[in-house]
């Protein structure tokens, strides 16, 4: 699979394909036989973006007695898909129409019926017929999935292939091929932590837990928005962490999760997994968005709309933007700004703080997505990506300081004006959030010498 770092040009034809899949979801009645070839097309294109062989599309059977929308080439097997894009779920019918073809084909290929709009009981028992069944189900969650870089199309018909070989059947939800059942790692209650001393006057902070052996590299921290407890991101998947005991729980056991994790009042989560944003309901994925590489991390915005942040390269010399999400792939749109971020957080109407490398900045989106250079304001530290916001002109940024130490920051966007409000010896500033009982908690990373992550939590008293 291509590692969400991926380079620029990459991204951007990700990106291009998504924008066709918009165009085509909104086709108006009576477009759909010409939507259904396009689909075939897309279907094909984004195939070979993945880096598929041999994909052809629209394929004319001999003497023109049949048709194979898209055929292709994976892990050494040839493929045969048939799509369709229809207003209700699909039956038996093209099941058996696409086993036919099948047979018809030398060299044993392997089936997929794609079905945007479902399939009705029918459909698996009808693929399920025979002695070995050769036509796997395929719906819009496992397209858009592929489509969006959540996961690569190799990934998908492995483990689709390896989860149908165990348990049977011809189809398996996309949340059934992306969860793990993984132990998730916890942390250990410090009831008499040490004080922070080096903290401003009013604030005090101390150390309230500290992670137990096996915990991987974190890189976020948010509130629960249904429990006194926190959510922590990892590349296995989101943490939910109790305050107090350090029990947890995977509140999503996906691989690949970075960035913020947003917690709804609904209980559902949005985060970032791999290249894809997407909304995890407890009981399935939806996917929101896509082409998101790099630094990619979700925030909340104007009129509490999901926006992404997004710096493409790592040393930020490609594409820095803010992108707003809609309620399903295909619907996003982005704003390129011209300013290194790091990452950003959302002020009030559509003013957002953008924080980069000694310096931070507000741009205006009702205006313009430039920040002219006169306009950044110098910032105390390096790389924060830890942003809270504290009023509409009042910001706390959590980042590396001078050395080995880690520090929070409060800065005024108007005036520039910093003031360190404490200092922690740490190799890392993991995350910051507030906690649904108003405290403000920070996630460092004590890991000294050590190879291994030492995740510490900290909790901060007196911030407002």
């Amino acid at each position: 699979m291509v590692s969400y770092a991926a380079d620029l040009s990459w991204t951007l034809g990700l990106r291009e394909l998504i924008d066709r899949y918009g165009a085509m979801k909104a086709t108006p009645r009576g477009g759909e036989r010409r939507r259904g070839q396009e689909f075939n097309g897309l279907i094909a294109d984004t195939l070979r973006h993945w880096g598929a062989d041999d994909v052809e599309a629209n394929i004319r059977g001999m003497d023109g007695r049949d048709e194979i929308d898209v055929a292709f080439r994976l892990g050494g097997i040839r493929y045969l898909l048939e799509a369709k894009w229809e207003a209700k779920p699909i039956s038996d019918e093209p099941v058996g129409k696409l086993a036919g073809r099948l047979r018809s084909r030398l060299g044993g290929p392997r089936g997929i019926l794609l079905s945007m709009s479902g399939f009705t009981r029918h459909a698996a028992p009808a693929a399920e017929r025979g002695d070995q069944p050769s036509v796997l189900l395929a719906d819009r969650s496992h397209f858009e999935a592929m489509l969006s870089g959540l996961v690569s199309p190799d990934v998908l018909l492995q483990e689709l292939e390896r989860h149908l070989a165990a348990r049977g059947g011809v189809s398996a939800s996309l949340t059934d091929l992306m969860l793990h059942h993984d132990p998730p790692p916890s942390m250990a209650s410090i009831h008499d932590g040490a004080p922070v001393n080096d903290v401003a006057g009013g604030i005090t902070a101390r150390a309230v837990m500290v992670g137990e052996a096996g915990w991987p590299e974190c890189d976020s921290l948010n509130a629960s928005m249904v429990s006194d407890s926190l959510l922590i991101s990892t590349p296995d998947g989101i943490v939910d962490l109790a305050i107090g005991t350090g029990s947890s729980r995977w509140a999503l056991p996906m691989a690949g999760c970075h960035g913020a994790t947003l917690a709804t009042s609904d209980g559902s989560l949005l985060t970032i997994s791999s290249f894809a944003a997407i909304r995890w309901t407890g009981k399935g994925i939806d996917i929101l968005g896509g082409a998101l590489t790099g630094n990619a991390t979700l925030l909340v915005g104007p009129d509490g709309a999901m926006w992404a942040f997004q710096n493409t390269g790592e040393n930020h010399n490609s594409e820095v933007s803010l992108i707003q999400l809609g309620d399903s792939l295909g619907t996003q749109t982005s704003h390129a700004i011209e300013f290194p971020a790091w990452n950003a957080a959302w002020l009030e109407d559509k003013r957002f703080y953008l924080a980069a490398d000694g310096y931070s900045a507000v741009v205006d989106l009702a205006r313009s997505n430039q920040v002219p250079q006169e306009s950044w304001q110098i910032s105390p530290q390096a790389g924060p990506r830890s942003i809270v916001v504290s009023g509409p002109s009042t910001v706390l940024t959590f980042a590396r300081a001078q050395g080995v130490n880690v520090s929070l920051v409060q800065i005024s966007t108007k005036t520039g004006s910093t003031g360190q409000l404490l200092q922690v010896h740490a190799n890392r500033a993991l995350g910051m959030t507030r906690g649904r009982n108003g405290r403000l908690y920070l996630l460092a990373d004590q890991r000294g010498n050590e190879r291994f992550p030492r995740p510490v939590l900290l909790e901060v008293l007196g911030v407002t």
